[in-house]
């Protein structure tokens, strides 16, 4: 395994969404980042950001040979923290688990996520078959914490 100094992430594709086609409360816009994690050149997984209004959607994947050996709940408490502190402004981080997923599941709840009862009608519209996960970021900063200093 790897030390958090020595993960490597690369940049992939940058997608701005068409406003357009969401007719949601929690969306005014959104933004998708798309990053490879690498490690003295071997590929581990990859991660996708897509930043909402209150919120921001983690989607994450292992290879293949990574799966089923307890990676996972480190993978995603490494991207969690990574993404958490990347983005004050989020009160919380979002995972859509297919509900076919159930080792997922069990590793966002041993990574603290909970099911997230007030997503479960935006993601049923937008995406069957998944259930939204969240936790609080913990480095969260509100416009009035940002005004009093």
């Amino acid at each position: 395994m790897f030390r958090e100094d020595c993960l490597k992430i690369e940049k992939g594709l940058d997608v701005d969404c068409d406003i357009s086609q969401f007719e949601n409360e929690y969306v005014y816009y959104c933004k998708t980042n798309s990053y490879i994690v690498k490690h003295r050149d071997i590929i581990y997984g990859f991660y996708r950001v897509t930043l909402m209004k209150d919120f921001l959607i983690l989607d994450y994947a292992l290879v293949k040979n990574l799966r089923g050996i307890k990676f996972g709940r480190y993978f995603l408490e490494l991207l969690f923290d990574v993404v958490a502190k990347e983005n004050p402004e989020i009160e919380k981080v979002v995972l859509l688990i297919n509900n076919s997923n159930e080792s997922s599941m069990k590793v966002s709840m041993k990574e603290k996520f909970s099911l997230d009862y007030e997503l479960v009608d935006f993601v049923n519209e937008e995406l069957k078959n998944h259930t939204p996960y969240s936790k609080e970021n913990p480095y969260y900063e509100s416009e009035k914490l940002k005004q009093k200093i």
